[in-house]
Parts: C-alpha cells; structure tokens; sequence
C-alpha cells in the first residue's frame, strides 16, 4: 500500500521535495500540527502576532469551529494557506511563536539550511506579520528581525546573509507599514516612500468621476449599520445591505487599517476600483459609488439578491432552492462572456485572476456576474504572457506553469473556468480532502481514462427534474471544461473560443 508521504532527497548541496505548500502537507501531520496549535489556542497567537489577522478575523474562525466542530488550529491552515504561503514560511512564525513541536512535525518538509531556527527561536516581538503574500525573494527567514545585539542574533543575521538570492538595492522606507507584494497595481501611499496618504485619499484618487454618497445618506439606507444587514466581514470591515435610492445596494465599510490584513485588504479594494471604474459590462458586478465621510470610506456595489454559486452549488441548507440545468448553463455562458470581455476590451488583457464560484455572484433569475477583481492584473503586452514576482489566487483552481513558473496570461483564467465548469455539473467542489483524488479534475480524469458514463459524475440533484436536455448539456460542459484544464498553457481555449463554442451549442 502506497503512503501519502513527500518524497524528499537529501544528499550533500542538494534538498527536494513534493511538498512545497502548506496546502501540500500530509493529512496525518496536518492533523499533528492542528491538534498541537489548538492546545492552549496556540493558533490565536500565531494568527494575530504573525499571520496578521484581526481579532474579528479570529473570532469567525473560533465561532464557526464552534458550530462544526472542527478544529480551529486546522481552519487557521487552511485559511492562509489558501493565500500560496509555503511550508517554510510557516516554520518560521512558528518559530517566531515558540512552538517547536509543531516545527518538528513539519522539519522534514523544510531545507536542513531553515533547521538552525529550532536551535533558539526568534522572539515573537521582534518580527513583522506575514499575512498576505509570501516573501518575494523566497527566503521568509530574512522577514525576521532580532535586536542584533546577542550572539544567536548575529549568527540568524549571517545565516540569512548566506541563504539569501541576490537582491535588489533596498529603498528606505521612513514610518510606513509593511507593503506585501500581492498588491497587483501600486498606489500612491501604500508602496511608496514618504507618501502617508489615508485610505480615503486613496479611493478619492482611484474612483475618478464615480458618483460620491454621503456617509449619512448610507447609514439610513443600512439603518444605522445595523447586524441584521451584514453579509459578510473580513480584515478590510464589514459588507451591509442597503436600501438606497430605492435600490438594493451592497456597501463595503472599510474600517480602521491597522493590521496586514486589512491593508491587504485596502489595497485590493483599490485594485478593484481600478478595474471596475474601466468595466462595465452585464456580466460585470458593477461598481456604483463611494462615501469618504467620518473617516471610515465606503464603497458601493450592485447588490446580487442570489448571493455567490459557491452559495447555491454547495448549500448548507435545503431552503435554498436548487440550481437547475438551465441555471448552471446560464451561469456558464455568462460568466465566459464576462471574461472574454475582459480578456478583449481594452488593448492589454485584463486578467482577473481569481476565478471560482465564490466571485461569480448571481441576479433574482441566477444571471451571473464576475465580482471581486482584488487580485485582477493587466498584462503588459496583447496576447502574451509574462512573469509576475509571486503567484496569487486560490490553490486548487491555480495551473501548473502559474504555481511552478509564475508565468500570467489569459489562460490562467481559462483554466480556472474550466474547472468552475466541472463544478457546475458535477456539484462537487474542486477540492474535498475526504475524497479519493482529492482534486476534482484528478476525478474527471480519471471517469475520461476508464471511458465512465457522464452519468456517474452528474451532481445527482439534476436527475430530479432530467429532461431529455440534461446528459447532453452535460457533456458540453465536460468537454469545455477539457479544453479549459489541459496542463499545458497552448492547449487551452481563450475565452473567446469558449464563449462561442457554448453560444453555437446552447444558443443566445
């Protein structure tokens, strides 16, 4: 019987492994590690000290562990490590943390040359967060600071000197926070030295001739931010209903920005007001308006009344009505007429980057639109690719030459569509760490190579109302899911392609 267990190599000079991401970890040492981080809440710290979430952040976590009795330590995990942070990033906060049994769990992941930090941890107080993106230079240790005064500090000091790649001159930064490097686009006073500029001076420059509200018109259309209106919250504050202009709206109230979480947040807001502020299309939530008044900057969004396809695909709840084969081909075209607008409107690409059923969000009739461009990038040449310092986005619908080469293009999209679509169909999530494959393409692959019926991989919910449409519907979204998911970049259709080919078989 085979183990699920990294292949690692070790010989003099030389360190490999199979498993880079702490999403690669082994179910029984992520089980190790979580049992060990949940001791004493463990995580907590780590998540507030050195991961850079909030308070609030923490307590979502805690209270929906609550509720599934899962393990808050394992959900931390998760969590941030769906943002590609990597096994040695984190054993450097758990070292910052202390936690040396949990580093020894997770040791022989790690390069021998990283082993020097269970000799005497780095204190917890001398270091920066590491929340958002992974260190650019690819060495976390050199995020790291001691007092440089003691002889295990000058000894940390040298060893990062040797393990660091040549990098580029250092730019002095004078009483400015951390800039992680997964903002997409630079913003004045986020990245540039000198420039302190509030959040509100920064989406007051980035929304151009967008309508401005006022705070107080936006505090009666939420009834004074009431909890009843809340959609959803994060590091960034907090997403209400509104009742505004005799429209349903959604309103992002974007509070203080005092951790890495929330100017990572900030900063991916102002992505999105970029991009949004130059797109408007039907299959394109739209961006409505800004508010900049008490010191807490808000922005306005189309209100979407059928919530996300993540929502409707996986619910939790039998109140939530089914989405039938009409539906899952409705959200299927629109959202590749949604990103082939993308890919086409402008001279660049404008690639966004995170595509899944989380940011498709769905109208009263399940008509889809493309939502959340934090992570969006344009490409700097038509029809070309290029490299980008980090990857970003989320890991299961990542592709291979992004995760290994970091090399952006449209097909990144493409491949992230291909595998909403098998979602679509097949109701089942792209990842499921109880299934055999855990990976849903590796499931798709798998009924292709043994010639299964198409039947067999249907979400069985579409069987209650099949009509003489629903097989070969299905089989159309299974073979543009292919097309969509081949390892290599070449073989995959843009979305332009896509969009036609499902138009000529399933009509405007």
């Amino acid at each position: 019987m085979s183990t699920n267990h990294p292949q690692t190599r070790e010989s003099p000079g030389t360190f490999t492994s199979n498993f880079k991401f702490i999403y690669d970890i082994p179910l029984m040492e992520r089980k190790r590690l979580a049992n060990l981080l949940d001791q004493d809440a463990k995580w907590v710290g780590l998540a507030l000290r050195q991961m850079g979430y909030s308070a609030d952040d923490v307590e979502s976590i805690r209270r929906c562990c609550c509720q599934t009795g899962q393990s808050a330590a394992d959900q931390l995990l998760v969590k941030w490590g769906n943002l590609n942070h990597t096994i040695v990033e984190l054993f450097v906060v758990l070292c910052r943390e202390s936690i040396l049994p949990a580093m020894e769990v997770i040791k022989r992941f790690v390069e021998p040359k990283y082993h020097i930090l269970m000799k005497k941890p780095v204190a917890s107080d001398s270091c920066k967060v590491m929340n958002g993106p992974p260190a650019t230079n690819g060495n976390p240790i050199q995020e790291c600071t001691t007092d440089g005064n003691s002889e295990s500090a000058q000894q940390k000091a040298d060893f990062a000197q040797k393990v660091s790649p040549p990098a580029a001159p250092a730019i002095m930064v004078v009483d400015a926070p951390p800039v992680p490097a997964a903002a997409p686009v630079p913003f004045p006073g986020l990245l540039y030295p000198g420039i302190r500029r509030s959040p509100s001076d920064q989406i007051a420059a980035a929304v151009g001739g967008l309508p401005q509200f006022s705070g107080d018109e936006l505090r009666e259309a939420t009834k004074n931010w009431h909890t009843s209106n809340e959609l959803g919250k994060g590091g960034f504050g907090v997403v209400y209903k509104g009742y505004f202009k005799q429209t349903y709206v959604a309103i992002k109230k974007i509070k203080g920005i005092t951790t890495e979480s929330a100017r990572t947040e900030l900063r991916q807001s102002l992505n999105e007001l970029k991009y949004l502020n130059a797109c408007r299309h039907d299959n394109v939530v739209s961006l409505l308006g800004y508010s900049l008044d008490y010191g807490e900057p808000c922005l306005v969004y189309q209100y979407m009344p059928g919530g996300s396809l993540d929502v409707k695909l996986f619910p939790k709840s039998s109140a939530i009505p089914v989405l039938t084969i009409e539906d899952r081909i409705k959200v299927a075209k629109g959202t590749a007429r949604g990103l082939q607008y993308l890919h086409t409107f402008a001279q660049k690409p404008v690639i966004h980057g995170d595509i899944k059923p989380g940011n498709i969000l769905l109208g009263s009739n399940n008509e889809p639109k493309i939502g959340d461009f934090g992570l969006t990038r344009e490409l700097a040449v038509s029809d070309s690719s290029m490299k980008v310092s980090r990857v970003y986005g989320t890991r299961p619908y990542i592709p291979p030459e992004f995760i290994s080469q970091r090399q952006l293009s449209t097909k990144v999209d493409s491949y992230s569509y291909g595998l909403v679509l098998y979602e679509i169909f097949t109701g089942q999530r792209v990842y499921d760490d109880k299934r055999v494959p855990k990976h849903l393409k590796a499931v798709i692959t798998s009924a292709m190579q043994s010639n299964a019926d198409i039947r067999q991989l249907m979400d069985p919910v579409l069987w209650r109302s099949a009509d003489v449409r629903t097989v070969p519907s299905c089989t159309m979204l299974l073979k543009t899911g292919l097309f969509c998911t081949a390892d290599e970049p070449d073989r995959r259709k843009e979305m332009v392609e896509v969009y036609k080919s499902l138009v000529e078989f399933f009509g405007e």
